[in-house]
């Protein structure tokens, strides 16, 4: 059946018997008894013009036996498109499932189409997958509130699961009632080791569900809800934002308590940094007065650092600046110290629009535009994309020259139809490496669409028409020198962290990483 259909010889007899489907199945015996026979004989003044050229197509492209057969042959396209047409009611059904997370359905009719739905393995597993997950998240979630409210939101669910699933979201269950017998004993160190090494839940959700045991635990000592997340965290650094006076003093001090006395941590393993004296002075008065705690480990930043350095000399500014390079050199010559030295620096000369400031879109994106970008290397480029390219090849050990001038000779302007009035022509970046040289361009412009509209919207180019023009005549300059031009989208540069991933797959294909 699979022949007939995909045969170069029988697409007309497809066509035609796709054109008299349903009609035929209706009137089965009209076609055959009467119909078939005429056209057989010759006789086509029972179809119509368009009809007739494509039983004129079938009768050139069949053997004189195959239309003489003509009935038969017919009849085998039509039981083909049958079982087509019911195969791809099957996939439809398949596809619709996963699509609404209906898995049971889907499983009653892979057992019964197992070979036709192979293909669907894998996209159902995922899918299955991301429903138990999402499951999870909410009996979670739940749980900070009521545990007996995600008891009952799992019993709801575990309907809509295939039997084989429903045991381990059972024992998921179990180990958060067990996590929560454990927190409700104040077990925090416990209860953190559980949570982790059984990946229950997202940290964000385990501890907003550790906060109700930490508010309890310091009931009547002055903490709210912010405060106990803040002690409740299990990150390995974590930063406070809040106003004078709301409390950040207070929360340091019970985080210290929740560790000496849940945690096992030595208050000789403890040490606390103050930018001065009153804010170190308070923490050791909160800490004895309020905790009978005699915390000898608050310091100021200066005072520690005279603790570690004993020698008491002034260091000359110039000294002072190459100390500082040799420590940042040390910091680079360690791989995994110097992704995260970039990636600070990176994260740190970025400068959004603050949300309190009130200015209307237009402007903002003025601010945008105008802002100067420093990169990695100090130099100051035109817009994020190009900041983003010129940090990647920074930290990748790719030299790079920012907009090296490039000056067009006459013959090259008559050539390549260039305005009179434009000689010089600075590339984005000219890249050196492994002994080759490329030039990057980052076009401000949509690699697909390339609608004029949509940048006038947005207010990147003022004339779409003449950048594109430029942007074909720069190609062409490129390809009658040979050498690559490398080719990179203002789309594409919207978020860094996946812009980086485009660019690494981009300069890979160009052997510039290995």
């Amino acid at each position: 059946m699979k022949k007939i259909l995909k045969n170069e010889r029988f697409i007309p007899l497809k066509e035609l018997a796709i054109l008299w489907y349903y009609d035929f199945l209706q009137n089965e015996k009209t076609y055959t008894g009467k119909l078939f026979p005429e056209i057989i004989s010759g006789d086509f003044s029972k179809i119509t013009d368009a009809e007739k050229k494509i039983v004129i197509k079938i009768k050139e492209n069949l053997k004189e036996n195959e239309w003489n057969n003509f009935s038969q042959m017919f009849l085998k396209m039509v039981e083909a498109l049958k079982i087509d047409n019911h195969n791809k009611d099957i996939l439809r059904k398949a596809e619709n499932y996963i699509l609404n997370e209906e898995f049971i359905e889907f499983e009653n009719l892979y057992k019964q189409n197992k070979n036709l739905l192979k293909r669907f393995e894998d996209k159902y597993k995922a899918g299955l997958n991301r429903y138990i997950k999402k499951i999870h998240a909410n009996i979670a979630k739940l749980s900070i509130k009521n545990f007996n409210e995600s008891v009952a939101y799992f019993y709801k669910t575990i309907k809509l699961l295939p039997e084989q699933y429903k045991k381990n979201s059972g024992i998921y269950l179990e180990n958060i009632e067990k996590l929560i017998n454990i927190l409700k004993k104040y077990n925090f160190f416990e209860a953190d080791e559980f949570c982790s090494k059984r990946y229950l839940m997202d940290t964000e959700i385990y501890e907003n569900l550790k906060k109700n045991y930490v508010l309890e635990y310091f009931k009547g000592k002055n903490i709210d809800e912010q405060k106990a997340l803040a002690i409740s965290s299990v990150k390995s650094n974590v930063l406070l934002k809040a106003r004078a006076g709301s409390g950040k003093t207070s929360t340091i001090c019970l985080k210290t308590l929740l560790l000496i006395e849940k945690y096992n941590v030595m208050l000789d393993e403890i040490l606390i940094l103050a930018f001065n004296r009153d804010a170190k002075n308070r923490i050791k008065e909160d800490l004895h007065i309020k905790h009978n705690i005699d915390f000898e480990n608050a310091k100021t930043f200066h005072s520690f650092a005279k603790s570690i350095y004993n020698d008491k000399k002034i260091v000359e500014e110039r000294k002072r600046k190459s100390l500082i390079n040799k420590a940042i050199n040390i910091v680079l010559e360690k791989e995994n110290y110097k992704k995260d030295f970039y990636k600070f620096y990176k994260t740190a000369l970025d400068v959004p629009v603050k949300k309190e400031i009130n200015i209307d879109n237009n402007s903002k994106i003025k601010f945008l535009k105008d802002l100067s970008q420093i990169t990695l290397k100090g130099e100051i480029v035109k817009s994020f994309g190009e900041k983003y390219i010129a940090d990647f090849l920074f930290e990748h050990g790719i030299d790079y020259e920012y907009e090296k001038n490039i000056i067009f000779t006459e013959e090259e302007k008559d050539a390549l139809n260039i305005d009179k009035g434009w000689n010089v022509y600075r590339p984005d970046f000219y890249i050196q490496n492994n002994g080759k040289e490329f030039y990057l361009e980052h076009w401000g412009v949509d690699e697909n669409a390339l609608e004029p509209g949509y940048f006038n919207r947005k207010g990147v180019i003022s004339d779409v028409s003449k950048y594109i023009r430029n942007m074909h005549i720069k190609r062409r300059y490129f390809r009658k020198k040979g050498i690559p031009l490398i080719e990179t989208w203002a789309r594409d540069s919207q978020i860094r962290e996946n812009f980086e991933i485009t660019l690494f797959k981009t300069l890979k294909n160009t052997v510039l990483l290995r």
